[in-house]
């Protein structure tokens, strides 16, 4: 099962796990799998987030040319991570949280909006193969997430650690949509992301709403 979600907070995957254990799926929570940024092990105020989760660190291709001499060791450690999620998938009933955007969302200055980040194609297309390749069904759900208030990122993307943050009380909401069916080939790859961002987009704008 791949969740495909919006990406806030660093404290999203507590926050997943947080509701699904509310929901009565705590013992479910603590089998996510969730693919991570680098920054997750080296920023210090992300580190305690993501203690306890089982981690999948994978280099943006954002920022993986941030420093040459450094790329070979990134690419390698891209490919054992792939290695990794293809074996959960493979293992059946495995559960993995993907934010496709690669990225948290992040304020429209001028409207003082949350809008969610666009969902890379290609991240998509990946995680689509993956599944296929793993000959074992695998089930794509929208997960929405509204956790922007807890932690907000800088409106600007920063490559490195460090970036100024501040941490607050707030609430948060969580919503798993309608499942993605994974059908076709390339030639529905298209189709596959615009359901996925209308899904999660519809259900997030739904969660905003209720929590103003």
């Amino acid at each position: 099962m791949i969740f495909l979600a919006n990406h806030q907070s660093e404290a999203d995957p507590q926050c997943v796990s947080l509701m699904f254990e509310l929901a009565g799926f705590g013992r479910e929570a603590e089998q996510i799998h969730y693919v991570a940024g680098h920054k997750v092990t080296t920023d210090p105020l992300a580190i305690p987030f993501s203690l306890g989760r089982n981690l999948i660190c994978i280099h943006s291709k954002k920022h993986i040319d941030v420093d040459p001499e450094l790329k070979g060791e990134k690419q390698k450690q891209n490919v054992r991570a792939m290695g990794r999620m293809l074996e959960v998938m493979k293992s059946g009933g495995g559960m993995i949280w993907v934010a496709p955007s690669g990225g948290r969302d992040r304020r429209d200055v001028e409207s003082g909006e949350v809008p969610i980040a666009e969902f890379d194609g290609k991240t998509l297309d990946m995680f689509r193969l993956m599944a296929r390749k793993s000959k074992v069904a695998t089930h794509f759900y929208p997960m929405s997430m509204a956790t922007y208030d807890l932690c907000p990122p800088p409106d600007e993307t920063v490559s490195g650690t460090g970036e100024e943050r501040n941490v607050r009380f707030g609430s948060i909401g969580l919503c798993v949509g309608e499942e993605v069916v994974n059908e076709g080939g390339l030639d529905k790859r298209h189709d596959f992301l615009e359901l996925a961002m209308e899904r999660v987009e519809g259900d997030y704008n739904r969660l905003r709403k209720e929590l103003k």
